[in-house]
């Protein structure tokens, strides 16, 4: 049985957490400079790692495809 990875989820997750954070943080006028800047610094740290996480599941099912593709691939330039 193969084993179902969490990463697309933590992807969604965190890209949403990340949108969520950076709004909030300019959507207050009177806070200090450097709350503000740690909340966004916050929240694209949160959007990069939801980037890291798609890239990885991607290369991922990529890499597990990819003795398949070849096997289509051969088979089909076989028959022609």
């Amino acid at each position: 049985m193969a084993q179902e990875s969490l990463a697309p989820v933590a992807a969604i997750t965190n890209l949403i957490l990340g949108i969520i954070t950076i709004l909030m943080s300019n959507r207050s006028d009177n806070q200090t400079s450097h709350k503000r800047f740690s909340a966004l610094l916050i929240g694209w740290t949160f959007i990069l790692l939801s980037i890291y996480n798609f890239a990885e599941t991607l290369l991922t099912n990529i890499i597990h495809l990819s003795p398949q593709l070849r096997l289509i691939s051969a088979s089909y330039l076989s028959t022609e």
